[in-house]
């Protein structure tokens, strides 16, 4: 059984550069091997081996393998085949889930679909890593994630993807699925999506099946290294002497600190380096039932807790929570600073609250007051490209203006602010970023115009107004426009009190922040960047 259609995709989606690769045939004893630029030439030499297992190269090979005997035909007992040597650079990172079952034997459904699980909870983690979208492929027996990369061909890079997957079976493997930690070579082959599954009998409860594609992005980028070793590092280490453990790294007796502390277990089950035991419940908030030890055959140890709000906590961290002597006091310092921090800005329960005055909770169409664009209050930007098209910010609602670093957000922040004051608008300005004078001094610049700036004596490209100038200008601007006093902090909540005074009792018509990177988002649980979402 063999999708052409599905074989050609495969090769549009990673071979599209004419990349050169290995077919190699599996079956009753036998191996085949071929090299092929073109799929077509592929197809046609592959559809006599129907029934065999067929599988590809994930990887850049060189072009000098392109020389070898098997050259756009397909051999049986190969002199050679792609070795690690002969992979350019690597440009997959492949992740293989199979449900565990009896050998030689094709999965059933219900297997399979545990396998599809947990390849939903590996791809949703490695999204929130940072991770690009993955090909997503149904394997005939399990599934595979495909990371589009670009890395060079290393023993660093080939430790750091065995790393990777020893990360990932430690996480998620459990006693139904394996995460497989064999494919991290860089010669590595895996199944030709298109192809059949030809292991075991072909019955109706363990049917042969053919590959084939679930997902495929819109756009398949890469992954940058950075965030592949985020996950690495979680991977826990072999501990070494140091001051804070007095130098001692004698094997930790880590059943006898579960029974001593009275750690509750979920259930436990081993990984392919050693043991993990599920928590109950995750010691700082007892909210969180993801939480695990991991136990590695080597002695070393590792904590997780896979919400937000605990990512800060490791071993260490779990270690001195129970055990506060068990590193140097300043280590139990700043672990306890940590604990504090983070018990202070969890999130509060949210309550339900019943329907009120206010109205139904949940309301049709027709139950809506009709919003007639002839009744908003456009305030402009003074950009005409931007106004016609959106009438500005509409008094009222809120909009979001994001860019990259240096992009100009806080420049188009001012041109706002003097268009609306311009147009007797009330506007309020919180900035993290800067100071209020620097601020007054920038927005002095653009109000005056190029005609009344002076280049600043001894600097090269530094500008200021003069004085005279600048004080027409505050006149001008007065009360209606008024500048957080960054000195009462960051914090969100505090900040929030003081945006509603200063709409209800400064009139304020336009409240401006700039930008949400700098507050100290304290009602909300997470970092910085996952607090922002709240």
């Amino acid at each position: 059984m063999i999708n052409e259609s599905s074989i050609r995709k495969y090769w549009d989606i990673f071979k599209s550069e004419q990349r050169l690769t290995e077919v190699r045939i599996l079956g009753n004893g036998k191996t085949f091997s071929g090299y092929y630029t073109d799929v077509e030439k592929l197809l046609n030499d592959i559809r006599q081996y129907d029934g065999y297992g067929i599988y590809c190269t994930i990887n850049a090979i060189k072009d000098s393998c392109y020389g070898r005997t098997q050259r756009d035909t397909i051999i049986q007992r190969p002199k050679a085949t792609t070795s690690d040597n002969d992979i350019d650079v690597r440009t997959t990172i492949l992740i293989d889930l199979d449900p565990k079952r009896s050998s030689d034997t094709n999965s059933s459904d219900t297997e399979k679909a545990r396998a599809l699980s947990k390849a939903r909870t590996i791809f949703k983690y490695l999204s929130n890593q940072g991770f690009e979208k993955p090909v997503v492929a149904d394997s005939a027996n399990g599934y595979h994630l495909m990371y589009r990369v670009y890395l060079s061909n290393s023993p660093e890079v080939t430790e750091l993807i065995k790393t990777f997957l020893l990360t990932l079976d430690m996480m998620f493997s459990d006693d139904k699925v394996d995460v497989d930690t064999s494919v991290f070579n860089a010669s590595r082959i895996s199944k030709l999506i298109g192809t059949s599954s030809n292991k075991g009998t072909n019955t109706a409860d363990r049917p042969q099946r053919v590959s084939e594609f679930i997902f495929i992005p819109d756009e398949y980028k890469e992954t940058d290294i950075a965030y592949i070793r985020k996950v690495a590092d979680e991977y826990p280490k072999a501990p070494k002497p140091e001051r804070s453990n007095n130098y001692s790294v004698e094997r930790f007796d880590l059943q006898g600190f579960i029974g001593q502390h009275g750690i509750e277990i979920a259930k436990e089950g081993r990984f392919a380096g050693g043991i993990k035991y599920v928590l109950k419940e995750c010691p700082f908030d007892h909210n969180h039932k993801d939480a695990a030890i991991f136990a590695l055959d080597n002695g070393a140890i590792g904590f997780k807790c896979f919400h937000a709000s605990c990512q800060q906590f490791h071993w260490r961290e779990f270690r001195l929570h129970f055990d506060p002597q068990a590193y140097d006091q300043r280590t139990y310092d700043e672990f306890d600073r940590t604990r504090r921090y983070n018990a202070q800005v969890r999130q509060e329960d949210i309550k339900p609250v019943e329907e009120d005055s206010r109205g139904k909770k949940w309301m049709r169409p027709d139950e809506f007051r009709y919003f007639d664009l002839k009744d908003a209050i456009p305030i402009p930007t003074g950009i005409p490209a931007i106004d016609r098209k959106t009438m500005g910010l509409i008094l009222g609602e809120v909009s979001i203006i994001s860019g990259g670093s240096g992009a100009g957000k806080t420049t188009f922040i001012n041109h706002i602010i003097l268009t609306a004051v311009q147009r007797n608008f009330r506007v309020a300005l919180w900035s993290g970023e800067m100071s209020g004078g620097r601020i007054v001094g920038w927005l002095d610049q653009m109000a005056a115009g190029k005609n009344y700036v002076q280049l600043v004596p001894g600097t090269d490209g530094l500008y200021s107004v003069p004085s005279h100038i600048r004080k027409k200008i505050n006149a001008w601007l007065g009360d209606r426009l008024l500048i957080y006093n960054n000195d009462y902090g960051q914090r969100w909540s505090q900040l929030v009190s003081d945006i509603k005074a200063v709409i209800g009792e400064q009139n304020s018509n336009l409240v401006l922040i700039d930008n949400l990177m700098a507050l100290d988002l304290d009602c909300f649980t997470g970092e910085n960047n996952a607090r922002q979402k709240g």
